[in-house]
């Protein structure tokens, strides 16, 4: 590709071959050496480069994100079914069920535990963390202003509670 170079004593135009970048040429015209310098990029061919560099980006976030989101539905599918499969396994045997609600009511009671130790995991102030752990609205607006980081730990905590009401209620009706 030929680099234009223009003389700054005559003001006379001419092209060299790209292979002449860094080394001086000398004007047709008057003589004056002139350094040939890489020519810069033309700003619409730039700001095309950007935008197709930003959507390149966009697209491999959309593809992160819906990667996660899969990862995070399959995941949900497997406990759905795994609870399913230990209920089924709890009715069709009694010998199980005494185990079972035992189990339920650890098990619960560790991921309500866990889930909510997750929840209070923030980088808020100390006085808002103190008025989470005693003031439930402030609680509520904590995990509703970061819910899309907040919801599994959230989704463990209910689940984890609704275990343990599973398990204790399995334990009394025996």
């Amino acid at each position: 590709m030929a680099i234009p170079i223009v003389c700054p004593q005559c003001g006379a135009k001419d092209r060299v071959p790209d292979t002449a970048v860094g080394k001086r040429k000398r004007c047709k015209v008057c003589g004056t050496p002139i350094k040939v310098e890489e020519v810069p990029e033309s700003p619409q061919k730039a700001a095309l480069r950007k935008k197709a560099n930003k959507k390149a980006r966009a697209k491999d976030k959309q593809r992160a994100h819906a990667q996660q989101n899969l990862q995070t539905v399959l995941l949900f599918l497997g406990g759905v079914v795994l609870l399913a499969g230990v209920g089924l396994a709890a009715f069709l045997v009694p010998s199980i069920r005494e185990v079972l609600a035992q189990v339920l009511v650890i098990a619960g009671a560790g991921a309500a535990i866990v889930g909510y130790g997750f929840i209070f995991f923030t980088e808020e102030e100390p006085i808002i963390r103190v008025l989470m752990r005693f003031f439930p609205p402030v609680l509520f607006y904590s995990v509703l202003k970061r819910a899309e980081e907040a919801w599994p730990y959230l989704v463990l905590f209910l689940a984890g509670l609704a275990s343990l009401g599973a398990g204790l209620t399995m334990q009394k009706f025996q």
